[in-house]
């Protein structure tokens, strides 16, 4: 599901006449999976030396999920703040050279289980729409209701461009994955 999100962001933009909308941008400390296209945006461990040569370049800014209070149980705020200022910095920058930006909402679940707040959610929703990148909601670990809501990304309000889902749809019984888009990205 989310090496097909990956193709579905550089497709769309290719076919749209914006030939250098080719980049991806990630969040630092992520894990979307164990493909070619999903190594490239994830971080990169020891797990990965052997695949280098194949994985492409990704953009990483600062992921917002590493001021989890667990005392009081909440996210600080100003962990979100950082990481959309850094965000924006990169865009200003590059926007028009990426096409998509991935996170998985909420929670990233290999990469520590750490939370960050639904207000990065909203503001990264808004950047994207405001310089012209999809996002994209890596929604196999904390969609399909695992967080309450179906999409973990609806508690922020938010719809993201292209979604990628899986291990909730069957149970982890067998390999399934979906990916969906909004109506824009269909066409």
């Amino acid at each position: 599901g989310v090496e097909i999100a990956l193709k579905m962001a550089i497709q769309y933009h290719k076919n749209a006449g914006s030939h250098d909308k080719t980049q991806i941008l990630a969040l630092e400390k992520a894990y979307h999976g164990d493909t070619i296209g999903t190594m490239s945006v994830g971080t990169r461990s020891v797990f990965h030396k052997l695949y280098e040569p194949l994985l492409f370049d990704v953009n990483h800014v600062a992921s917002p999920a590493d001021e989890f209070d667990f005392a009081s149980g909440k996210v600080k705020v100003e962990a979100s703040e950082a990481a959309l200022a850094d965000l924006e910095a990169l865009l200003k920058r590059k926007a028009d050279q990426i096409c998509g930006f991935i996170l998985e909402p909420l929670i990233q679940g290999a990469g520590g289980m750490k939370f960050y707040s639904t207000e990065y959610l909203k503001g990264a929703r808004k950047l994207c729409d405001q310089y012209d990148v999809f996002l994209i909601a890596d929604e196999v670990f904390v969609g399909t209701g695992r967080l309450g809501t179906y999409f973990a990304f609806e508690q922020a309000g938010v719809w993201p461009d292209i979604i990628a889902l899986s291990k909730g749809l069957s149970g982890g019984y067998f390999p399934f994955a979906a990916t969906l888009s909004t109506e824009k990205v269909y066409q």
